[in-house]
C-alpha cells in the first residue's frame, strides 16, 4: 500500500485538542523543545498566543507543529509513507521527514523562510490574499489579464487563492464581480512581490547541507513533481514566488498509486479540499483522529509489522528485473546473496550494513541502473534509521 503524507501551512489555527497532545505527549514535546532551543523562541507561550500576524512566527508553528504531530503518528500508526505533500511552509516540514532532519533543523529553516517573507512584505507596497468563492474556470485567464494580481494557490476546483496588491486585488474583484473572502495574512506570498524573499532565503541557506532523500517522496508545490534532488535549497526558494499546485501535486500521488492519505492538519482543512476518486483521507491531526486512523489501518499496520528490514530487502530484490546476461555471475553473486538474506529475516540483531551492502551486490549483479538501485537503497536506509528511532 503507497501511503501520502498531507501537511498543512500557516493558514490553519492548531486545534485545542491537538496543541494539549504538542505539550503533553513526550514525542511531541520533545519536537517543541528541540525546535525553540535551536530559534530561541518561546515557541510554547506563542501557541497560547493565537494565530500569530507575523509569518515568521506563523511558519515557525506551523513547521514544527507538523513535525510534532507526525512523531505522534509515526508511533501510532507505524506505516512508511511512500509521499509527502506540504502546504506551502508545509513543504519545508515534509523535507524534515523525507531527509531524517531534526527538529532543531527544521525551525531554522522555517524560521529563516518567514524572516525573509516577513522582511519582503515590509519593503514592498501594501499586498495581501485572498480566496475566491466560488472560483469560475477561465480564473487563471482573468488574473494573468490584471494587473498586479497572481494565483497562490490552487488547493482545488473548489478552492484558488489570489495574491497582490491591495489596490490591484480591488480593482480585479471590482472589474470582474467575484467574490473573494480576505485571508488573515499581509503578503502576496507565493508570487512575483517574493522575489526579495526568495533571494534571501538562498543566501541564508547557502552553505547548509542536507542528508540524501532516505525517506519517502515529496511532491513540490512549484512543479507537481517530485522534488529535484540535485539542488533542493534552489527549489525551496523558488517556491516562495511561485503558485501552491496543492491540486496537481496531491494528485501526482494518487496517480502513482496513493489510495490512502493522512491528513495531519488538526482541522482536516486538506481532507476537505480533496475530491479524488478512490482515495480515502484520514483525518490523523488530532488525538481522536490518530485512535480513529490506527484503527481504521490496523490490518495494514499488522502486514507492515510482519516485515524486518531483510525481509523488505529480499522484497526489493525479487521484485527487481534481472538484467544481466552472465548466468554465471548471477548463480555465484545473487543466489549466495539471497540465501544469506533468508537467513537474517526474523532475527532481531540483524546487522544493517551488511544488509545494505548484500541489496547493493544483487542490484549491481542484476545490472539494475543507478537511479532505481539508490532508490531501493534509500528505501531501506529511511526505514532502518525510522525503526532506531
Amino acid at each position: 500500500m503507497k501511503l501520502t503524507l498531507l501537511l498543512s501551512g500557516q493558514g490553519e489555527t492548531p486545534a485545542a485538542d491537538t496543541v494539549t497532545m504538542w505539550r503533553h505527549d513526550p514525542a511531541a514535546r520533545a519536537v517543541w523543545t528541540e525546535a525553540a532551543d535551536a530559534v530561541g523562541e518561546p515557541l510554547d507561550r506563542w501557541l497560547d498566543e493565537g494565530t500569530p500576524a507575523d509569518t515568521r512566527r506563523a511558519q515557525l508553528l506551523s513547521a514544527v507543529g507538523s513535525l510534532a504531530t507526525y512523531a505522534v503518528v509515526a508511533r501510532e500508526i507505524p506505516v512508511a509513507p511512500t509521499f509527502v505533500v506540504g502546504h506551502s511552509v508545509g513543504e519545508v516540514a515534509a523535507l524534515g521527514i523525507a531527509h531524517g532532519l531534526g527538529p532543531a533543523q527544521v525551525a531554522r529553516i522555517a524560521e529563516a523562510r518567514g524572516r525573509a517573507m516577513l522582511d519582503a512584505v515590509a519593503a514592498g507596497p501594501p499586498t495581501g490574499m485572498r480566496a475566491v468563492v466560488d472560483p469560475p474556470a477561465d480564473l487563471v485567464g482573468l488574473v494573468e489579464a490584471a494587473e498586479g494580481v497572481h494565483v497562490a494557490n490552487l488547493n482545488s476546483a473548489r478552492q484558488v487563492v489570489i495574491s497582490g496588491s491591495l489596490a490591484g486585488l480591488d480593482a480585479f474583484v471590482a472589474a470582474t464581480g467575484l467574490r473573494t473572502v480576505p485571508l488573515a495574512v499581509t503578503g502576496a506570498f507565493h508570487t512575483p512581490y517574493m522575489a526579495p524573499a526568495a533571494a534571501a532565503l538562498r543566501s541564508a541557506l547557502d552553505g547548509l547541507e542536507l542528508p540524501p532523500t532516505y525517506g519517502p517522496t515529496v511532491v513540490a508545490n512549484r512543479t507537481a513533481l517530485p522534488y529535484d534532488r540535485t539542488d533542493v535549497l534552489a527549489e525551496l526558494a523558488a517556491q516562495v514566488v511561485s503558485p501552491v499546485r496543492w491540486a496537481e501535486a496531491v494528485g501526482y500521488a494518487h496517480d502513482h498509486g496513493s489510495q490512502v492519505m493522512l491528513d495531519l492538519s488538526s482541522t482536516g482543512m486538506l481532507a476537505r479540499m480533496s475530491d479524488l476518486p478512490g482515495v480515502t483521507v484520514h483525518r490523523c491531526g488530532t488525538p481522536d483522529g490518530i485512535d480513529a486512523g490506527r484503527r481504521e489501518l490496523r490490518h495494514v499496520i499488522a502486514v507492515e509489522g510482519e516485515y524486518d528490514l531483510a525481509a523488505r530487502a529480499l522484497g526489493a530484490i525479487v521484485t527487481t528485473r534481472n538484467l544481466q546476461d552472465d548466468e554465471e555471475l548471477y548463480r555465484t553473486t545473487v543466489i549466495p546473496a539471497y540465501q544469506e538474506l533468508r537467513g537474517m529475516a526474523k532475527s532481531a540483531h540483524a546487522p544493517v550494513e551488511r544488509i545494505l551492502e548484500l541489496v547493493e551486490t544483487v542490484l549491481v549483479a542484476k545490472a539494475v541502473d543507478p537511479a532505481t538501485r539508490e532508490r531501493k537503497l534509500a528505501d531501506l536506509r529511511w526505514r532502518a534509521a525510522r525503526a532506531a528511532a
